[in-house]
């Protein structure tokens, strides 16, 4: 009983074709869903490499602007330190004139007054006056017999006799570490 069967072969055929159409027709789908998966992965590669290159040239932007920053930055630090450079030697040689000042006045009499000073690197000029000549010569003594100066000379004296003073005029040198005020 085993072999009997009451299915005609046409119908047995037909419905064995119907299945065998609709494996091959899922097969075909199958497929076709994984050809256009397969074929939208490079699209969706591409879209997300232009996300990410949109992050990254934001990031570069930012860090642009911070470059940026810093070289303004730089421009400033160094604008400041050439400033305290010059300020630096601005307060050297304010140190030197100081010293400059003290050294002279400490051997000027007290009646002589400076009217002019230049100074020219090493050399000084100076225009004075005096109520008395012999102040001058006290003066210009001191001055040689300091150890700071060198090179003086008395280039004129002339009265006023109208202030009833004296005028002249010296010039000298500074010696050594003093000689380097200009």
């Amino acid at each position: 009983m085993d072999d009997l069967n009451l299915i005609p072969q046409e119908l047995k055929a037909a419905e064995e074709l119907k299945k065998r159409r609709t494996g091959i027709a899922v097969i075909i789908i199958f497929i076709s869903v994984i050809v256009v998966i397969i074929s939208c992965i490079p699209t969706y590669l591409r879209y997300q490499m232009s996300l990410e290159n949109k992050n990254i040239e934001k990031e570069i932007l930012k860090l642009s602007f911070v470059t940026d920053e810093i070289n303004k930055l730089d421009i400033q630090r160094k604008t400041i330190q050439d400033r305290m450079k010059v300020l630096d030697t601005i307060s050297k040689k304010d140190q030197k004139w100081t010293d400059f000042i003290k050294n002279v006045s400490s051997i000027t009499p007290d009646d002589i007054s400076f009217n002019i000073l230049n100074i020219s690197g090493q050399g000084i000029s100076l225009q004075g006056s005096s109520t008395n000549i012999q102040s001058i010569a006290v003066f210009i003594g001191n001055l040689e017999n300091s150890n700071r100066f060198t090179d003086i000379n008395l280039n004129d004296i002339n009265p006023d006799d109208k202030k009833n003073t004296m005028t002249f005029n010296l010039t000298f040198k500074l010696i050594s570490g003093e000689s380097k005020v200009k």
